[in-house]
């Protein structure tokens, strides 16, 4: 029995823009529908900039959108369908932990990780609670534990309705 030398969906997700295949835009609407999609809600438009440029660097064939405001992600996932997003937990008018309440009662298979620089165990028991997936501080980020959830979802997706 021959192995199975074809790429899996994990790999292809990692490969670099060139691997991906000619004419495929990696980072907009034009690319193909069965790419993986993520979301950055963040109110830093700096910190965003800076998390999607090192975010696209570890996932080059990732279709990437970013939102401002909780407002802003809602409007952009009912028609982006993202399958991972990083949410801050501070945000202008609704937070962050209300926010993943929404998103989780109306697309409860998008994985959410938030996005903080306060560390308190009342906003991750609540962060639990309103089904966050991860938890990243922001003055400390390992970007190997977020390549390894990443991987972990493309390894193990969840199927959607």
């Amino acid at each position: 029995m021959k192995p199975n030398l074809a790429p899996s969906k994990a790999d292809k997700l990692l490969a670099k823009p060139s691997q991906v295949g000619p004419g495929v835009s990696c980072v907009g609407l034009g690319a193909r529908r069965n790419m993986m999609r993520a979301m950055i809600v963040e109110d830093n438009s700096y910190f965003r900039e800076i998390f999607k440029m090192a975010f696209h660097h570890k996932f080059p064939s990732f279709i990437i959108e970013e939102a401002g405001t909780g407002e802003e992600a809602l409007q952009k996932i009912s028609g982006m369908s993202p399958d991972l997003i990083f949410l801050d937990i501070l945000l202008p008018g609704e937070d962050g932990l209300q926010l993943a309440q929404k998103i989780k009662m109306d697309f409860p298979n998008i994985r959410i990780a938030m996005l903080t620089n306060y560390d308190l165990p009342t906003s991750r028991r609540t962060a639990s609670k309103f089904g966050v997936d991860r938890f990243f501080i922001k003055d400390s980020l390992n970007w190997e534990e977020i390549k390894e959830w990443v991987v972990s979802i493309l390894d193990n997706p969840r199927k959607k309705f």
